[in-house]
């Protein structure tokens, strides 16, 4: 528990990296939200143990959910909770034991085409180490939430499981999210809309350094990942997700196996020519 507090109170405060900080407001001499998530956390985790009983794994977090609603909401326990949201990268390689502790949970999973995925990956450890770093590990973790994707959707069934394509949604945003709310069961908002934290309008978060405004959809960032990628990469990229991203709709092309130890191969002596 107490490392779970220690975790959320900076992402409370700073929770990407860009404005808007203080996601639960600043501290005043008569207001500090943080130290009040902290203490209700701590005196809640007793409570969250024999709330959510059959929930065993998750009893912690959910002292974290009921803390922080506190700290928004004060003992107004009024206030209605249609559905608390866990927005976490990689759930999709847990959702068996996620639908195992909430069963009546909904999923969304979010895809996106693999040559923008390398694309934003290599640009930001270019900016952070300097080097593009391994892209084989990140190319088998493409290819594996791409085969879950499907492979859950088929198992849990549409009304449970819904896969998200990220381009469909910089191209038919509004028709896109109606199809959200109603899988969903929603009401429209205007937050739905554009890129939000907290209800306040923030800056699209993204590897690129491009003219971002806050609230914006900059829907031309798509396809800059065509300026960062070398022919070599692009090869790399459609030799592991070829097929794969093929059945979701991307026009990449599957390779055969002796085309994808040549492209390795290539890759690899490139890399090793640029140091």
């Amino acid at each position: 528990m107490a490392h779970l507090v220690q975790h959320w109170i900076p992402r409370l405060i700073n929770p990407s990296n860009q404005p808007p900080y203080w996601a639960l407001g600043r501290t005043r001499r008569d207001h500090a939200p943080y130290l009040t998530v902290a203490r209700n956390a701590l005196y809640l985790a007793d409570y969250a143990r024999s709330l959510f009983d059959r929930h065993a794994p998750f009893q912690p977090h959910l002292a974290i959910v009921m803390a922080v609603h506190g700290a928004r909401h004060g003992h107004r326990t009024a206030v209605p909770v249609t559905y608390w949201v866990d927005k976490t990268p990689l759930n999709e390689f847990h959702v068996a034991t996620l639908h195992a502790a909430f069963p009546e949970a909904k999923f969304i999973h979010m895809v996106r085409d693999p040559r923008a995925i390398f694309a934003s990956r290599k640009q930001l450890n270019i900016d952070i180490h300097g080097t593009p770093g391994n892209p084989f590990k990140l190319l088998h973790k493409i290819v594996r939430s791409f085969r879950v994707a499907r492979q859950d959707q088929a198992r849990f069934g549409r009304a449970t499981y819904r896969v998200v394509r990220y381009e469909d949604l910089l191209n038919d945003l509004s028709g896109e999210m109606t199809s959200v709310r109603a899988f969903l069961g929603i009401a429209d908002h205007e937050t739905l809309m554009r890129p939000t934290f907290s209800g306040v309008p923030s800056v699209a978060n993204s590897s690129y350094s491009l003219p971002f405004s806050a609230g914006e959809v900059l829907h031309h960032s798509e396809r800059y990942y065509q300026r960062v990628l070398t022919p070599v990469e692009h090869e790399l990229i459609e030799s592991f997700t070829g097929r794969h991203a093929q059945e979701l709709g991307y026009s990449l092309q599957p390779k055969g196996l002796t085309s994808k130890v040549t492209t390795v191969t290539q890759y690899t002596l490139s890399r090793l020519l640029e140091s």
